[in-house]
């Protein structure tokens, strides 16, 4: 029995440093937890994520959506009773902002970063406002505080695509490939300044310079007719004049008809 409690002794004075240290943090994490409890918010510091220089919504705006107009506070309210996921879904209410993250630090301060969307497109309507296409082919409207230079589409089936309300369409995916390739090739974002479907879904490409027509057909082998595009301005431009042509069809495999 002597021994015994010899054994227990000894083991009780090797774990006690660890003990001690599990109380110390426990002791710690009570002592954050109430501090908390009686933290304001001292400060909002907004990010508007700006790599592509879209301008549509800054810090301003973001303010306004988190205290809606002034009617929530938050700035001097308690840090630990603010809904920070409740937050972020009213700024992401705004139609320029794609996603917002809110965090909160042990002193107080709110960190507010928001994505923005960038437009693909600019839809040009005969007999209403203009607004921008976005790459999942939801419609924003158009911006007071900055207008972004993107490819505007024209013609008789943007104003069908409308009419469904954004419901589901196999062919404008196909319109919304055509668009993002020319988006992202710096060559053809500065060459095609319109892009007109009519009613059938032809296609028909504007340049920026010069009186050419492209007749593009159907968005189909979109890769291969905006190759023939890039092959028209290299090859045949510089030897043939910007007057020459006012018709170019790309629409055919492996030809390029000049008229």
């Amino acid at each position: 029995m002597i021994m015994k409690k010899t054994w227990n002794s000894e083991r009780w004075k090797k774990n006690f440093p660890f003990l001690g240290a599990g109380l110390f943090f426990l002791l710690l994490v009570l002592i954050v937890y109430k501090k908390n409890q009686k933290l304001r918010c001292k400060e909002i510091q907004v990010e508007v994520e700006n790599r592509h220089k879209n301008y549509f919504i800054n810090e301003q705006d973001v303010i306004k959506l988190l205290t809606q107009n002034g009617k929530r506070q938050v700035l001097g309210a308690y840090i630990n009773e603010l809904n920070l996921k409740s937050l972020e879904d009213d700024v992401e209410k705004h139609h320029f902002v794609k996603n917002a993250e809110i965090v909160k630090d042990f002193k107080g301060n709110l960190f507010v970063r928001v994505v923005q969307n960038r437009p693909l497109a600019r839809l040009v309507r005969e007999y209403a406002p203009d607004a921008y296409l976005k790459a999942d082919g939801k419609v924003l409207p158009l911006s007071d505080r900055f207008t972004a230079r993107v490819t505007l589409v024209s013609g008789e089936y943007v104003k069908k695509y409308l009419k469904l309300d954004g419901a589901e369409d196999k062919y404008f995916r196909e319109i919304l490939t055509l668009l993002a390739l020319i988006n992202k090739d710096s060559f053809l974002k500065a060459q095609i300044a319109q892009v007109d479907i009519d009613r059938q879904g032809q296609i028909k490409l504007f340049p920026q310079v010069g009186k050419q027509v492209f007749e593009f057909g159907l968005a189909e082998n979109i890769e291969d007719k905006l190759r023939k595009f890039k092959i028209f301005h290299a090859k045949i431009l510089p030897f043939k004049g910007w007057n020459t042509y006012k018709r170019v069809n790309l629409e055919f495999h492996d030809q390029i008809i000049c008229e």
